[in-house]
């Protein structure tokens, strides 16, 4: 498998800027990964972070296999089950090449302080 050039997620969760975020899809995702921080340990403890996530988007759009490459989250368990749990559930475009292709991507957290 090559690595997608589905541009599909960049996400800065919590100052919340994205590559795309016109796509109702990932915006959606955002939403979702927002809430697992939100949740989390290391949102009450406004402790900010990454992830490097990667996963294959099947023919249909359908995710398959998502896991965290690393994390400075590893003491936060449920986050990454959270984080992992939503990218499963999530739907993507189908790949233009209509195979399976991988997807590997950051995913930064950051508190907003209100």
């Amino acid at each position: 498998m090559k690595a997608t050039s589905l541009g599909l997620i960049l996400l800065l969760v919590g100052g919340c800027a994205t590559s795309d975020s016109n796509n109702p899809g990932v915006a959606n995702l955002e939403r979702k990964l927002q809430q697992c921080y939100e949740e989390s340990d290391s949102y009450t403890q406004r402790r900010s972070g990454n992830m490097q996530v990667q996963l294959t988007i099947g023919p249909e759009g359908q995710a398959r296999d998502p896991r965290i490459l690393s994390s400075t989250f590893r003491l936060d368990r449920n986050l990454e089950a959270c984080v992992t749990g939503q990218l499963r559930a999530a739907s993507y475009p189908k790949p233009a090449s209509g195979k399976p292709e991988e997807l590997i991507k950051p995913v930064n957290f950051i508190p907003v302080i209100q």
